[in-house]
């Protein structure tokens, strides 16, 4: 589907550059949300092909540290395990971040979905109406949710200053804000911590 998808954009693109209209053709919002969806596609396959490859390196490797491992015992085995975790992590860092990575690429290329969706609505006369509601105070929103995500960075960072070093879930910005997030939401959290 991405690749019919992708070779239909690319005729149409050249198509603009035949007929001179390139800048009229990159300018209009449909064709940005396409492409931008099909470089989001395009990106999450080569992340995943990324972590594919990643595994089986990591698979490779994992054999690799349990021949030695039958061998040995007591320090020798300690220190060959330290070794192998040492270098477990170093090599296995990136498959962490391609993960991480391809997450985020799949949460943002489902946002990008729902677009031309929101667009496909117009023919409904009250769907029509949300949309052009929801288009009339996207600036309101926006502005809302910069001062929310100024608000709540600032809440998780007085945590962090403050309670850090008090308690674990709060030890690192990143699990300050997962936390902080946590008590808004009025999720399960630590008693201690109110």
């Amino acid at each position: 589907l991405l690749c019919y998808i992708t070779a239909a954009k690319v005729v149409s693109l050249i198509a603009a550059m035949r007929a001179q209209a390139l800048r009229v053709f990159l300018m209009d919002v449909r064709h940005m949300v396409d492409t931008c969806l099909i470089a989001g596609g395009w990106i999450a396959v080569m992340l995943e092909v990324m972590e594919i490859l990643r595994a089986r390196s990591f698979i490779s490797s994992y054999a690799a540290y349990l021949e030695p491992r039958s061998g040995l015992s007591g320090p020798a085995l300690k220190e060959h395990d330290e070794r192998w975790v040492e270098r477990f992590c170093r090599e296995q860092n990136p498959l962490f971040e391609a993960s991480h990575a391809l997450l985020d690429m799949a949460f943002l290329y489902h946002i990008l979905l729902v677009l031309p969706l929101l667009t496909a609505t117009s023919g409904d006369s009250r769907l029509a109406l949300t949309l052009r509601t929801l288009w009339i105070c996207l600036s309101d929103l926006l502005h809302f949710a910069f001062i929310f995500v100024v608000i709540f960075v600032a809440y998780a960072m007085s945590g962090y200053f403050m309670l850090g070093s008090r308690f674990a879930e709060l030890s690192s910005i990143h699990k300050s804000i997962a936390q902080c997030l946590q008590i808004i939401l009025q999720r399960q959290y630590d008693d201690a911590l109110m």
